[in-house]
């Protein structure tokens, strides 16, 4: 390893053998997960011979890896001054810059790892993120599609023996529709279903579980699989998340909302659970994303920061969070009167039913904002200061939902300014209802 260590090094580098001893120790020390130390070696590296692009693309990693971003730029910007054609330099640069918000740098730097490899997976990807982010649609699908060569997703395309759909005609034919990523992508894209029918397609649904009864109801969906066995009766396959790049979606032709909604059996059980309080208005929260699904920590908030919604007179307050402990819950309760039915919610089909017995949803970047928008629901979604690809750049609303309200950090970490606009907001939302109440009831 040592030697691959040294020849890394690279050449033109002045003899600073006290350097290069640092290095390898800071190396070292950075693949062994001790940053600290890897930090104050590789730092010294660099100090001793600042004119070796290995030294600052070392310590840039080590103080990623510590989540010092903003120094990490600094050495990655260096070691690819120094060493224009060191790839693996410049795609970090394009992931810290991409962190940071500048999608516009990112994209350079990953267009720069293309020049140097053109056949970089994770340029290729990433570029296609920084693209859709942008909402250049039309360049970043086909990029989005070099997931399938990262190895997690060419294990999941190795479970379907099927010929994956191109786009040609689909007249006559059956097509398995699969989920391939999370909750909230499979109900952002199921939208499709009906696209793909209105094609000709006969349309079968792979999901998970907890989605099965509320894909049954989408238009289009023609049966939802039950059995791996019954896959051998598609003539087709392809992922959900695939299907607004083989369908040319750009912003503007978006298939529109609403196309999901509970079933009328779940909407009755349901009712006969929601605490009606005709001098109140039902709000949901979920404050917590899946832990299972990436950056959970970074969209999430600690229950109590919602509390401040509570002093927002003639609300009643309903938990859509599901999972954590019931302590979790007690505390939030504390805050004011908040109904957690959260026992009974078995699937997606029982929260879209009680979503339907709501007037508005405030919820993390999480399953229930995408499920709360496929309905129609006024959804305020609580996002970061730099947000998921699907909610764009600098926007207060998203095309893929028009009753969805996005409220976004400022301030990287800072979710108290969040809460504090949504308190006002929440407050003027009340006393709009309020107003349309009384409308209705001098109407009637």
């Amino acid at each position: 390893m040592f030697d691959r260590l040294r020849a890394a090094i690279g050449a033109g580098r002045t003899a600073k053998p006290e350097a290069d001893a640092l290095y390898l120790r800071g190396e070292a020390a950075r693949r062994q997960g001790r940053l600290d130390e890897a930090i104050a070696l590789l730092g010294d590296a660099v100090a001793a011979n600042g004119s070796v692009a290995a030294f600052h693309f070392s310590l840039g990693c080590a103080l990623q890896a510590e989540g010092k971003d903003a120094e990490a730029t600094v050495e990655y910007r260096q070691a690819v001054s120094l060493a224009p054609d060191h790839a693996h330099a410049q795609q970090n640069l394009g992931g810290v810059l991409a962190s940071a918000g500048d999608y516009a740098g990112a994209l350079g730097a990953f267009d720069r790892v293309l020049v140097i490899d053109p056949e970089s997976t994770e340029a290729h990807f990433n570029r296609g993120i920084m693209l859709l982010a942008l909402g250049d649609y039309p360049r970043g699908w086909p990029e989005y599609e070099w997931r399938w060569k990262r190895p997690e997703f060419q294990t999941l395309r190795g479970l379907f023996k099927q010929a994956w759909w191109d786009g040609s005609d689909l007249a006559g034919r059956t097509i398995l529709l699969f989920a391939e990523q999370g909750f909230g992508d499979a109900i952002q894209f199921i939208r499709y279903a009906s696209v793909v029918a209105a094609a000709g397609a006969r349309v079968v649904v792979d999901c998970q579980p907890p989605l099965k009864r509320l894909f049954r109801q989408v238009n289009g969906v023609a049966a939802v699989l039950e059995s791996d066995a019954d896959i051998a009766h598609c003539d087709l396959c392809c992922p959900l998340m695939s299907l607004p790049g083989l369908l040319g979606t750009t912003l503007r032709d978006i298939p529109a909302v609403p196309y999901l909604a509970a079933g009328a059996d779940d909407v009755e059980t349901w009712r006969r659970k929601v605490v009606h309080d005709a001098a109140a208005i039902r709000v949901g929260l979920v404050w917590a994303s899946n832990p299972a699904t990436g950056y959970a920590w970074q969209k999430s908030l600690a229950p109590e920061m919602f509390a401040p919604l509570a002093q927002v007179p003639g609300v009643a307050f309903y938990s859509l969070q599901t999972g954590g402990s019931s302590e979790t819950h007690v505390r939030v309760a504390g805050f004011g009167v908040l109904q957690d039915m959260t026992d009974a919610l078995h699937d997606f089909a029982d929260t879209a039913a009680l979503i339907s017995h709501l007037d508005l949803v405030i919820s993390v970047d999480t399953a229930v904002a995408h499920l709360a928008g496929a309905m129609g629901k006024d959804v305020w979604t609580v996002l970061p200061a730099q947000g998921d690809w699907r909610w764009l750049t600098g926007r207060g609303d998203s095309p893929w939902y028009p009753s969805m309200r996005l409220f976004r950090q400022h301030r990287e970490g800072d979710w108290s300014e969040v809460i504090g606009r949504l308190v006002a907001e929440l407050g003027l939302f009340e006393a709009a209802s309020r107003e349309k109440a009384f409308a209705r009831r001098v109407a009637s």
